[in-house]
């Protein structure tokens, strides 16, 4: 098992360095990232199945010189993004999950056309919705397995990973290229991103409009990284109000959301690194295809037949 070695700070006394003393403790249950208040995303806890123990990174606190290189906790930065199955099943995702689900497919998509292509994906939906809620994702980049960052858009045009290896039509890489295989067009897409969290502390609302949330309320924008993306879709966003604004009948944005194998992400501002690579279809440059199109489109009117 793995153990715990450093030096025990009387809590009533932290300054006086005179009654620390050495232990060992061990073997390790589970850890957690302090995510909310001092320290948070620098300081994690440890669970023994006697206590936890808090591992601080403040003066007087350090992690041991030969241990430093260990130490970037887990969520605390892009290269040390949090795994998505670690963070689902944590005690913090409480503060990031959202009851918002993902857009419908729109109708295209339910021709007998395209059962067929999102019959496996639907039942994959399925299952992310009966175990998670959505969560928002900001400074997000969408990365391949060398760790560069892609056109999400070009890889999976038709909105699906494919299944059974092949390769997804019109898919192309960043150069325009078609992919000699799936697995070079799409497996290993993954997203990394900061989660923002939807709820303060002993607030009396679950948007954080309660009276006098305490200072350093809302909890750290943890950095995560999901499993394998497996689609995306659009929504409609309102354009914004104010001045330079569209206004009424002016027009929309879109939303993108992505879900990968365990979680809906609603996707918000951009990595720089993703400048050149981002660009959402819907555009005249790049115009979105009818099966994709969100079902707030559909007016569900019909020419009239006959005379």
């Amino acid at each position: 098992g793995l153990f715990l070695s450093g030096l025990v700070v009387p809590g009533a006394s932290p300054g006086d360095e005179g009654s620390w003393r050495y232990l060992r403790v061990g073997p390790v249950l589970g850890w957690t990232l302090q995510h909310r208040g001092a320290g948070k995303l620098q300081s994690v806890w440890l669970r023994t199945a006697r206590a936890w123990y808090l591992l601080r990174r403040d003066p007087p606190c350090a992690p041991a010189p030969s241990f430093r290189h260990c130490w970037p906790p887990p969520g605390a930065s892009p290269g040390a993004a949090l795994a998505e199955q670690h963070f689902l099943s944590s005690s913090v995702a409480a503060a990031y999950g959202r009851v918002q689900r993902c857009p419908p497919r729109g109708p295209a998509a339910a021709g007998a056309a395209q059962s067929a292509l999102y019959e496996a994906s639907d039942a994959a939906d399925g299952a992310v919705l009966a175990v998670a809620a959505s969560v928002r994702l900001s400074a997000f980049s969408l990365l391949d397995s060398r760790g560069v960052a892609v056109d999400l858009f070009r890889r999976l045009p038709a909105g699906l990973l494919p299944a059974g290896g092949a390769v997804a039509l019109g898919a192309t890489d960043e150069a325009g290229n078609a992919p000699p295989d799936a697995a070079s067009a799409a497996a290993g897409l993954r997203l990394v991103g900061q989660l923002m969290p939807t709820a303060a502390a002993n607030a009396g609302s679950a948007d954080g409009a309660g009276e006098a949330a305490p200072k350093e309320a809302w909890p750290a924008r943890l950095w995560v990284s999901s499993t394998a993306v497996q689609e995306w879709r659009v929504q409609p966003a309102p354009a914004p109000a104010g001045p330079g604004s569209p206004g009424p009948g002016g027009g929309a944005s879109f939303c993108v959301w992505v879900r990968s194998a365990g979680c809906w992400y609603e996707l918000h501002k951009p990595h720089p690194r993703m400048q050149g690579v981002w660009a959402p279809p819907g555009t005249a440059g790049r115009p979105l295809s009818d099966a994709l199109l969100p079902a707030a489109f559909d007016t569900g009117e019909a020419p009239p037949l006959g005379a």
